[in-house]
């Protein structure tokens, strides 16, 4: 299953928004049965060459997504299968 998305703020890499990942029945329920990968999916719809010229957008695009709040909720979604 995928989960669509997250979307990237380009600017700055942080997320405009995470479309219910934290509270989504339908991951929760995915994981639960045991047998569902849970895919998160990310988006960058606009401002492309505004994300790819700024290092700053991609570290922190990193930062939060694999160290920060975003990567607390995916594991605790794998957690709760």
């Amino acid at each position: 299953m995928w989960f669509f998305s997250y979307e990237v703020n380009s600017a700055d890499g942080q997320p405009n928004s995470t479309h219910g990942w934290a509270t989504s029945a339908a991951v929760d329920a995915a994981l639960a049965s045991g047998n569902t990968k849970v895919t998160l999916c990310v988006t960058l719809f606009s401002g492309h060459a505004t994300f790819f010229a700024s290092p700053t957008a991609h570290l922190k695009f990193r930062e939060v997504l694999l160290l920060g709040p975003m990567a607390q909720e995916v594991l605790q979604h794998l957690l709760k299968r």
